[in-house]
């Protein structure tokens, strides 16, 4: 009876566990998994993870950056940057980003590489290093490749004139469109 009590309480306990932590990461499925995709902004990342929050700081991981998948759960995408690594897991914040999962995924993944034909040299350069400072001149899909999409619950639509980033967890910037370029940047 008490081995029984023992185990009951075992299985108890690792039940609990698993609600408190969540289930453990489902591998990508085979066809994900075996493809290579593309970045399809410059996204940055610190401690090996980038936010969907997207704050302006940290290692760049260029647009057009190839990755595998490794694992999709919860609200984790994990990657492998190629050809050899790092790992990088992409953390969903929904309140933040207002997409689910799989809207995550596939505005930050496809499977061929962005094409930047119609950029200059300039533009090129700030697109690849996710240069805010840059940005004045650029449109819209230019200020997406270069430092990604501002969150939806302070720019709910992309067709509004000022787009809202955070550079950190306190402090934001702007960057205001006039006639769908880039006016200027304010803090």
């Amino acid at each position: 009876m008490r081995n029984l009590t023992i185990a009951a309480g075992a299985a108890f306990g690792a039940l609990l566990l698993a609600g408190c932590f969540g289930s453990a990461p489902k591998a990508a499925a085979p066809e994900v998994a075996a493809q290579t995709w593309y970045t399809q902004f410059t996204l940055q990342y610190e401690k090996g993870v980038h936010r969907t929050t997207n704050y302006r700081k940290g290692i760049v991981v260029p647009i057009n950056t190839p990755v595998k998948v490794l694992a999709r759960s919860g609200n984790t995408i994990r990657v492998m940057l190629q050809p050899s690594g790092p790992e990088l897991s992409i953390e969903n914040e929904r309140d933040f980003s207002g997409e689910d999962l799989q809207g995550i995924f596939d505005r930050t993944f496809k499977p061929a590489p962005v094409d930047l034909s119609r950029y200059t040299p300039e533009q090129l350069k700030v697109i690849q290093s996710g240069d805010r400072f840059g940005l004045i001149g650029m449109d819209r899909d230019g200020v997406i490749h270069a430092i990604g999409y501002p969150p939806k619950h302070h720019t709910p639509s992309l067709g509004l004139n000022t787009w809202k980033y955070w550079y950190t967890r306190f402090n934001t910037f702007a960057v205001e469109f006039v006639n769908d370029r880039v006016e200027r940047l304010r803090s």
